[in-house]
């Protein structure tokens, strides 16, 4: 049973986007998500973890002098 408005397509959209969103509308959505497609996404969380931790790995330094000096400043002015 399909809707001529193309209401469906939307709950398919907020169901991706939005995990349980699926489960308010009471119509039945057919849509699955195909082995290419969980692997793209798997590769692309894959990808975005490495890349933070090379963004990490790069700016260490100026990570450490950063929170080093925000420790700093809260010991000096603590023990004033």
């Amino acid at each position: 049973m399909q809707q001529a408005d193309g209401f469906g397509k939307y709950v398919v959209l907020l169901a991706l986007v939005f995990p349980g969103a699926g489960q308010a509308y009471g119509g039945i959505v057919t849509a699955y998500i195909d082995p290419g497609t969980g692997s793209l996404i798997i590769q692309i969380l894959l990808a975005a973890l490495v890349g933070a931790g090379f963004a990490v790995k790069i700016f260490w330094t100026k990570i450490k002098s950063f929170f080093s000096k925000v420790f700093a400043k809260k010991r000096d002015d603590s023990d004033k």
